[in-house]
């Protein structure tokens, strides 16, 4: 993409995704995953973290489950934010009509905030929407006035595609603005 050439004009409303889109978080999802399983005594087909989260939920250990995920967001973001600079200059263009819609944890989206500079913009994480994207309670905590026709979603994961589906907005591959 070049500097001037700015393809998120013709939107209203843009809905980012955080981890992949906006920054990369330098957790090792495959051991933290290992270590809650084993912590929770998960069965094997729980695979994804939304999965271990819901038997930590069933166990009554979400809380808990979710401070423990913060602190290695945090702590990654700390150590080295990884920012993905032309994704975050665009969020800092458009903030006025930007919000974040994340699998992260609120510390680790304030974090985000406090090591790109830009200032915070609406934002439904996790532990705010109590459950996991593609969940239709992203979009209900975000509010119906984010949602329309000139709503556009930009994430790098199925799972992000599937809650712009959920929504009936377009959706944007991160990988069209950072090629």
């Amino acid at each position: 993409m070049s500097p001037d050439a700015d393809p998120l004009v013709g939107y209203d409303r843009l809905l980012w995704d955080l981890d992949g889109t906006l920054c990369v978080i330098g957790v090792d999802w495959k051991a933290l995953k290992a270590e809650l399983r084993a912590r929770l005594e998960a069965p094997p087909e729980a695979r994804s973290l939304a999965e271990v989260l819901e038997v930590a939920r069933a166990q009554g250990q979400w809380d808990a489950c979710l401070a423990w995920v913060a602190e290695h967001e945090v702590a990654a973001l700390e150590r080295d934010p990884q920012l993905i600079p032309t994704t975050v200059a665009l969020l800092a263009r458009h903030r006025a009509r930007s919000a974040i819609l994340t699998n992260n944890t609120e510390p680790a989206v304030r974090r985000f905030f406090a090591a790109s500079g830009v200032e915070p913009v609406p934002f439904v994480s996790r532990d705010r929407a109590g459950v996991s994207k593609p969940d239709r309670s992203y979009l209900d905590l975000i509010g119906e006035g984010w949602l329309g026709p000139r709503t556009l979603l930009i994430g790098d994961t199925d799972v992000d595609a599937a809650l712009a589906a959920e929504g009936g907005v377009e959706f944007l591959h991160v990988d069209a603005l950072t090629a």
